[in-house]
C-alpha cells in the first residue's frame, strides 16, 4: 500500500512509501520508491518516510538499524543510501532546514526502558496517547548537521524538549 509521499521540491517527481507483505517471513516490508511522469516507478532504497532536501537532489528517510530507525540520506545522482545518526533510541522522520544544512527530527530520549519492569498505572486513560507504555521514554528534538550527522555547536540547538506553541526552539525555528 502507498503511503507518505513526498513531492521533490520543483515538483517533477514523487517519492513515497509502499508496504507489501513479505508472506515467508511473516513481516511487513517498506520501500521507499519514486515515480515521476512519463516513466516508470522504481524502487530507491528499505525504508519509510522520505523527505526531499530544499535544492532535490538528497532523500532523506529512515531505516532500521539494530531494531531502531534511524535517518538515511540517499543522493540522488548516484550513490549508495548511508546512515546519517546513530540515536540510542531511534530518530524520527526528518524535517530539512530552508537551506538544507541542518536536518531537525524528533526522537525517543531518556533511559533504555527496562522491558521487564512492573509497571504502576496511576490513571484510567494511560493509553490513551496513541504512544503506549514509555516507561521513562520522552520525546525531544534534535538537530543535526546534514553533511557529517553532528549535533551543531550551539547547546540550545542539540535537544530541546518541545516548546509550547508559538515559541521557537533552537536556531529560531518554529516549534
Amino acid at each position: 500500500m502507498p503511503s507518505d509521499p513526498a513531492l521533490r521540491p520543483d515538483g517533477g517527481a514523487v517519492a513515497y512509501t509502499l508496504t507489501t507483505v513479505d508472506r515467508e517471513s511473516d513481516e511487513n516490508r517498506t520501500e521507499i520508491w519514486l515515480a515521476a511522469p512519463e516513466s516508470e516507478p522504481r524502487r530507491l532504497a528499505r525504508g519509510s518516510a522520505p523527505r526531499w532536501s530544499p535544492d532535490g537532489r538528497t532523500l532523506a528517510f529512515l531505516r532500521p538499524v539494530d531494531g531502531k530507525p534511524q535517518l538515511h540520506l540517499l543522493p540522488m545522482d548516484g550513490g549508495e543510501p548511508y546512515a546519517l545518526t546513530r540515536a540510542p533510541l531511534g530518530a524520527g522522520p526528518a524535517r530539512w532546514s530552508p537551506d538544507g544544512t541542518r536536518i531537525a527530527y524528533a526522537g525517543p530520549a531518556g533511559p533504555e526502558p527496562d522491558l521487564d519492569a512492573p509497571v504502576v498505572i496511576d490513571r484510567l486513560d494511560y493509553k490513551a496517547d496513541g504512544a503506549g507504555l514509555l516507561r521513562g521514554v520522552t520525546t525531544h528534538l534534535f538537530v543535526v548537521d546534514a553533511g557529517s550527522g553532528r549535533a551543531p555547536r550551539s547547546p540550545r540547538a542539540t535537544s530541546t524538549r518541545a516548546s509550547p506553541p508559538g515559541r521557537r526552539t533552537g536556531r529560531g525555528w518554529p516549534s
